[in-house]
């Protein structure tokens, strides 16, 4: 795979994200399109510090922050954004919150009343596995989804070695999401396995949902399989011959649980809560 000239510097990785949510109104039970009033574009966005800031992206509220190597700081930056936008539009009052669901139904009078709702994508991206443009088509649909891409920054980037890691996470995000996202309807529009975006700073792997932005542990699990996957990567250590390459792309796209804990078993990939264990574990022995 790698040769040495070619190993990923993992202290210079930089990891990053726009994930986009939903709006929804407690009151009516209702999710609300966030068209024309809760502002910024793809080409101009609202910022509220350097490089932290929100947009309108069809139905949802997309958020911008800095790439960083902190699990942390990046939640901390989301809820910097989330606490903004529901104090500047009163959220409490109106009943309105901010949620991190996969997929939601919308009202069609709401999305007819509102033409940037009926606007899908932006950028294609592409599938890892055939190296095809990923797209879709629709129609007209009530479903809305929202993504948790994952950016992966680090220097003297590849195309070739770009593929590999988007491969790899595959393996060490894409599976274990199978039995930690409990939606299973985003994929009818995005999601699928390999999905990701060759980019100026690295790669960005679009597999994932908003899930793991639930909760802090989520996010933390996502920082450790992404340097996981990437040491694997540097040491020779991850080898997806043909069958391995199906068997993990048909466990992403049909949401097969018993395929996702057969490879998770297989290859010791670990999960939240193995990660919270092996914490409390140091912490006691220290």
């Amino acid at each position: 795979m790698n040769n040495t000239k070619n190993k990923i510097d993992i202290e210079k990785v930089t990891l990053g994200s726009d994930p986009e949510f939903f709006i929804f109104n407690t009151k009516t039970n209702k999710f609300v399109p966030s068209c024309g009033w809760i502002g910024g574009k793809k080409d101009k966005p609202v910022y509220i510090a350097d490089q932290l800031g929100h947009q309108e992206d069809n139905v949802t509220v997309e958020f911008n922050v800095p790439p960083t190597t902190s699990s942390k700081e990046l939640y901390n930056n989301i809820q910097k954004l989330i606490n903004y936008i529901e104090e500047k539009h009163s959220f409490k009052e109106r009943g309105l919150t901010i949620v991190p669901l996969p997929s939601a139904e919308f009202e069609i009078e709401d999305l007819l009343a509102n033409p940037e709702s009926l606007e899908f994508g932006c950028d294609p991206d592409f599938n890892a596995w055939t190296n095809e443009k990923n797209t879709i088509e629709p129609g007209f649909t009530t479903l809305r989804s929202c993504g948790g891409h994952v950016c992966i920054g680090y220097p003297n980037h590849t195309k070739e070695t770009n593929l590999e890691i988007i491969k790899a996470l595959d393996l060490y995000l894409g599976v274990p999401s199978v039995l930690l996202d409990k939606d299973t309807r985003r994929k009818e529009l995005y999601g699928k396995a390999g999905a990701f975006r060759h980019q100026k700073y690295g790669v960005e792997y679009r597999v994932l949902s908003n899930f793991y932005y639930a909760d802090q542990s989520l996010l933390d699990w996502v920082f450790n399989n992404v340097y996981t996957a990437l040491d694997k990567i540097n040491n020779n250590a991850l080898e997806i011959d043909n069958d391995l390459a199906t068997l993990i792309q048909n466990c992403i796209n049909n949401n097969d649980k018993e395929r996702a804990m057969f490879i998770i078993e297989k290859f010791g990939i670990l999960m939240p809560k193995d990660l919270v264990n092996s914490v409390e574990k140091t912490t006691t022995i220290k």
